[in-house]
């Protein structure tokens, strides 16, 4: 590698910082408040827990569609290469997760509540990945439910980000840094070359293994688990108008 393409994974990992300052004087300055789903007490505990979760994930996707003979290992690459993908993977994670969970999900579900809010980030994010390289309307439609869904109930579980930050990461990391695999349609190099062959609707097509079937089947029933558990916390919020209803219904029984 020259000297740039050695250093050039760097600058990925500086836009992090940059960002989780933005987001805390945005928080401090127009909310008026701390930043509490950043709060560090537990942050490690929880994103090692994601890691964990992200990456068995991907194992588990990429193990079936090897199993059925649809990816192949053609060579291994040098470890340098898992610099780049590390770097990118954590940028994202920690990017998307402050933009699509930190505010988009939780400003919605203060008024919408939890399922409208979880719905409408999720399709957000994956309409955001209608322009990649090899999406389709099935692509699309998996980003939705594996990603959107699984890192909002991540999210919603813990009321922090971290966890949502660790699966992100780690999912990315492992697809592309380890398994040598497209990320929602953008080439990457990893560990490992490789190759994908087989339908779309197991292998993903050009889009890569987040549009097979594997992906969207493991991913809803991870968030699925996630969502039970949140909800037997007490985590879920109402929408607006059930607050208005039990209001009025209080009311109209202090008057009787």
């Amino acid at each position: 590698l020259s000297q740039p393409a050695k250093t050039s994974w760097l600058y990925p990992i500086m836009l992090v910082p940059i960002f989780h300052l933005v987001y805390h004087g945005y928080i401090r300055i127009v909310e008026s408040r701390h930043a509490l789903e950043l709060s560090w007490s537990g942050a490690v505990a929880e994103l090692g827990k994601g890691i964990l979760v992200g990456t068995a994930f991907l194992v588990v996707v990429v193990g079936l569609v090897a199993t059925v003979g649809f990816y192949r290992v053609v060579s291994i690459n040098p470890w340098s290469t898992l610099m780049p993908s590390l770097a990118t993977a954590i940028m994202a994670g920690y990017t998307e997760e402050v933009i699509f969970r930190g505010v988009l999900l939780r400003i919605l579900e203060e008024s919408l509540g939890t399922w409208i809010a979880l719905l409408i980030s999720s399709a957000l994010f994956g309409l955001v990945h209608v322009g990649n390289p090899g999406a389709t309307i099935f692509s699309t439609v998996a980003i939705f439910l594996e990603g959107g869904v699984l890192l909002g109930a991540a999210y919603i579980f813990t009321r922090k980000l971290w966890m949502a930050i660790g699966i992100h990461s780690a999912w990315n990391f492992t697809l592309a840094g380890i398994f040598g695999v497209d990320v929602s349609g953008l080439s990457t190099s990893g560990l490992l070359e490789s190759r994908l062959s087989g339908p779309d609707l197991i292998a993903g097509g050009n889009f890569g293994l987040e549009a097979s079937i594997f992906s969207v089947a493991i991913g809803l029933a991870i968030g699925a688990v996630f969502l039970t558990a949140a909800q037997r916390r007490g985590h879920f919020v109402k929408p607006f108008w059930d607050n208005v209803k039990s209001l009025s219904h209080s009311k109209l029984h202090k008057v009787l």
